[in-house]
């Protein structure tokens, strides 16, 4: 038999109303989580069960992007893009990227290598022995060091002077430069030696031309370097093939007396120098003539020589020598 409301305690009926309120709430509960689960979009997952709840906090936001249709209230969403923030190490990359990719194709665009150059001033040199001196055919313009160029060519000939490099954008290269004439060949006993205007030894490219010929007989003395010109020391052939790679020059006394003699040398004769004698010529009427390693008073020996020859050949004599290198003391010889 149950108990009526009176016969409940206060504490009965608390607990009564407590469950009554309970059940009411949830409920309410129920019918609200309804309501807004018919209200949203339905969501659906495929493959899997979704995405985990730790990699969803991790995911980076998106930009949502909106597109408004003809009809009012009406628009179509974009697949959300992800919103990306560049950082320094990116940023890094693609410079480094850049410059790589610039720095390969300026060496390698043929726009921007020198395929011919210009050569300007050159008579005995081939211009190949230029270009494989330098090697500059195949080479980016913005490498060539005109400074370096030259100094390599100056180094490779001597005989070059007054070198210019003119390098021009995208790959022209012009090389200007003056070849030495040789004013004097030295013939020694088994080979010739060339030798510029100022003594300077240079090397033998193809035919010298006409110009003054002095056979030498034993050593022709000759300077080291340019810097020990007033110092003259005798350099026969095999000591001059053994010498340094610095330049060497011809005494500046013997080459001026050589220019000086030569040019008053009868046409067809050879000049001819030994220590001994010093300088002269073998005259076409068949003797040697000698006027020393000074030619000062060149006048007074040329007079005094033309008087004796004269005189011999008046007496129906053929000398072998004649010497007026001191022109106070000459004599001749009338055997070789």
């Amino acid at each position: 038999m149950s108990r009526t409301q009176q016969d409940l305690t206060r504490a009965d009926r608390v607990r009564m109303r407590r469950t009554t309120q309970g059940s009411t709430r949830t409920q309410q509960t129920r019918q609200h989580v309804r309501r807004y689960a018919a209200e949203v979009t339905p969501v659906t997952v495929r493959g899997g069960l979704g995405t985990p709840v730790i990699q969803r906090t991790r995911t980076k936001p998106r930009r949502k992007i909106s597109i408004s249709l003809d009809q009012r209230g009406t628009e179509m969403q974009l697949p959300a893009l992800p919103i990306i923030h560049p950082g320094w190490r990116i940023l890094s990359a693609f410079l480094v990227i850049g410059f790589s990719l610039l720095i390969y194709l300026a060496y390698n665009t043929p726009a921007l290598l020198v395929t011919a150059p210009e050569i300007n001033g050159l008579k005995y040199i081939p211009a190949g022995d230029i270009l494989r001196s330098v090697d500059l055919v195949g080479r980016p313009i913005f490498t060539i060091d005109p400074e370096q160029v030259t100094e390599k060519l100056a180094k490779d000939f001597p005989d070059l002077v007054d070198t210019s490099i003119e390098v021009q954008l995208p790959a022209s290269l012009v090389i200007n430069t003056t070849e030495t004439e040789p004013a004097v060949v030295w013939q020694l006993e088994y080979r010739s030696i060339w030798s510029d205007e100022t003594g300077k030894v240079i090397p033998q490219r193809g035919e010298p031309g006409d110009i003054l010929t002095v056979e030498v007989e034993g050593i022709l003395p000759m300077v080291e370097t340019e810097k020990k010109a007033g110092a003259e020391q005798s350099v026969n052939q095999d000591q001059e093939e053994t010498a340094s790679n610095e330049p060497q020059y011809v005494a500046p006394s013997l080459l001026n007396s050589a220019l000086t003699l030569g040019k008053q040398a009868p046409e067809g004769a050879i000049l001819t120098y030994n220590i001994q004698d010093g300088f002269g010529w073998y005259d076409p009427n068949g003797w040697y003539v000698y006027f020393g390693t000074q030619m000062n008073n060149l006048d007074q020996k040329l007079v005094v020589y033309q008087a004796i020859a004269a005189e011999l050949e008046k007496e129906g004599l053929q000398p072998g020598t004649i010497s007026v290198e001191h022109v106070h003391a000459p004599f001749y010889r009338t055997e070789h």
